[in-house]
């Protein structure tokens, strides 16, 4: 088959056309710069730019044996080609995967001899971008999907999410000592010779040992006591009202603090603390792992454990959540290891600590790709599907019902970029579309 293109479905070659010229895919197209004149400085102040339509010309030869084959074809041609039809999908042999959305502009004339006519047609692309075939879809796995967009312009997804009260765990990336603006979350030492309540903590973990709590890299902070009868401990207190908001997208309602935490202790329907380190002391190797009990002010007995020589995962999870939460609304979790004699160190080693709450009230979805989010701000049921367009800017409950108006103020319609992206849900999961893009 000849070299050529298709338009709306059909190919050219089966119009009786050749191609001999291309021109208007190989760059850019048009840009416009948005510049302002000072009058005290030369040049001018840029403010960005953006991308004009693509004009891309066809040149064409048609060939007839006679006036009339001539003229039926053209006929043929111009009821392909009619504007009217509105932008049409525009396929190029040399790029079968991609298509444009095209509408003919422009004369189409055809010159030449007898046998053979001459013609350009202009396609405008009122939309600069070339397009994917196909829809690339991802699913979502623990609350997190990575995409690897390998088109060279962002494309904006359609995302689908099932309300089930779930989000990807809350850690201390990003943790600044001393500020809780950054991260919400504290991390404390100990060493005194019986296991240390939340409020006998003084001691905040230094920034190296933070920085090291980021990720799971086997990179852990060693925290060491060598006095008689003292124990390594490393307490780790996450607050689970600002842990909402980041994860969920939602404030936790109530009038006052009171109510807030109230509300955490009826709509927390399971807690998981998981911790990966090691702890060595006289007798060896044990780490353990406890969470502390805001009913009794006690920490859970017994704790979990492991006896490993490496840096291994204790997972301490429960549905009494009640027990877990204190009156100022956080979960403390605790790492510690065997008392020293004087002689033997006691040693707790933290890798990485995370904790994951699920809910039984929904009060909100969030869908997120780094710094940029969409959140909704209203009561879900499980079960719930919600459908987010973020090229049209949309928000559908359950097929039908338009709820735009439970956007948080700070969202944002946004896109997946070129390269290498995460997408984090809270609240529920569920699939991504989107279609690759090309400049």
């Amino acid at each position: 088959m000849s070299w050529g293109f298709s338009y709306n479905g059909i190919h050219s070659t089966s119009k009786g056309l050749r191609i001999s010229n291309i021109q208007g895919r190989d760059t850019l197209p048009d840009i416009e710069s948005r510049t302002a004149q000072t009058p005290s400085k030369s040049g001018v102040h840029y403010f960005g730019s953006r991308f004009m339509e693509r004009r891309i010309t066809v040149e064409i030869n048609l060939f007839g044996a006679s006036l009339s084959e001539f003229r039926t074809k053209i006929r043929d041609l111009a009821a392909w080609l009619n504007p009217n039809n509105g932008p049409q999908e525009l396929i190029f042999d040399d790029e079968t995967d991609k298509k444009y959305f095209a509408v003919v502009t422009g004369n189409t004339d055809f010159e030449g001899i007898f046998v053979k006519r001459v013609a350009e047609i202009e396609f405008l692309c009122p939309d600069p971008f070339a397009y994917a075939i196909s829809e690339t879809d991802a699913t979502f796995t623990n609350n997190a999907v990575k995409i690897n967009n390998n088109g060279t312009a962002e494309t904006f997804p359609i995302i689908e999410i099932t309300a089930d009260g779930t989000a990807k765990p809350d850690n201390f990336k990003g943790k600044t000592r001393g500020s809780t603006a950054e991260n919400p979350h504290i991390t404390m030492l100990s060493g005194l010779t019986s296991l240390t309540s939340p409020s006998q903590f003084n001691y905040e973990a230094p920034q190296s040992y933070i920085d090291n709590l980021e990720k799971q890299d086997l990179l852990a902070s060693v925290y060491s006591r060598t006095g008689s009868g003292e124990i390594a401990q490393w307490m780790f207190s996450f607050n689970l009202i600002a842990l909402i908001k980041r994860k969920f997208g939602f404030t936790v309602p109530g009038a006052n603090h009171g109510e807030q935490v109230q509300w955490l202790k009826d709509n927390i329907s399971e807690i998981v603390l998981r911790w990966y380190g090691k702890a060595s002391g006289p007798s060896g190797n044990l780490a353990s792992l406890t969470l502390w009990r805001g009913d009794t002010l006690a920490w859970y007995t017994p704790a979990r454990t492991h006896t490993s020589s490496t840096i291994s995962s204790i997972v301490f999870n429960t549905a009494a959540t009640n027990a877990f939460i204190d009156s100022d609304g956080f979960t403390h979790g605790l790492a510690y290891a065997e008392a020293s004699y004087g002689t033997t160190a006691s040693v707790v080693e933290t890798d990485y600590v995370e904790l994951e709450v699920t809910l039984s009230g929904i009060g909100g979805i969030k869908v997120s790709n780094g710094d940029e989010f969409i959140a909704l701000t209203r009561t879900f049921t499980t079960g719930d599907k919600i459908k987010i367009d973020n090229q049209v800017g949309t928000v559908v409950l359950n097929g039908t019902t338009d709820i735009i108006t439970s956007l948080d103020m700070e969202s944002d319609f946004f896109s997946i970029k070129p390269g290498e992206n995460t997408l984090e849900s809270g609240g529920g999961t569920g699939t991504v579309t989107y279609t690759k893009r090309w400049l």
